[in-house]
């Protein structure tokens, strides 16, 4: 009946230690998919910050060619204003 018990608490420690071998193996895996997963969120939030970088480049383009178009429009206004004075000076002295 010893040898029973014995053989008994034997393959419940074999059993025992399979299972911690499992569960080991299990968390390693967990880890794995755990940085996998992580890596994959770098990534989106890379990716976003890329498209807001993007989006922000596109919109400074977009101001840069509206602040050029705004200059040129002032040069021809004070340009034009500057015409019409001196055809009103012109004018003038006839």
């Amino acid at each position: 009946m010893n040898i029973l018990i014995i053989q008994t608490l034997l393959l419940f420690q074999y059993l025992g230690f399979i299972n911690l071998h499992l569960r080991l193996y299990q968390l390693e895996k967990l880890y794995i998919l755990e940085q996998l997963i992580v890596q994959l969120l770098k990534n989106q939030i890379l990716n976003l910050i890329q498209k807001e970088l993007d989006m922000e480049h596109t919109f400074q383009v977009i101001l840069d060619k509206y602040i050029l178009i705004y200059n040129n429009l002032m040069i021809k206004k004070i340009v034009g204003l500057s015409f019409l004075k001196m055809i009103q000076l012109q004018q003038k002295q006839k």
